[in-house]
């Protein structure tokens, strides 16, 4: 597994998501599981979009 995997990048850091929980991703061609990424929740969302807000401001 590589090491951002199910992680959420937020502020230029890798960030466990809130839920803590992860999806799979699948490959369309044989249905195989080749990775997980994070499933953000409403706090990582707000979270997220404070800090685009922050950014756009300088």
């Amino acid at each position: 597994m590589h090491k951002f995997e199910g992680k959420i990048l937020i502020e230029g850091k890798w960030k466990t998501p809130d839920s803590g929980e992860t999806l799979p991703v699948i490959d369309p061609s044989d249905g195989c599981e080749f990775g997980r990424i994070a499933r953000g929740s409403a706090v990582d969302i707000d979270l997220a979009v404070k800090s685009a807000q922050n950014a756009m401001q300088g």
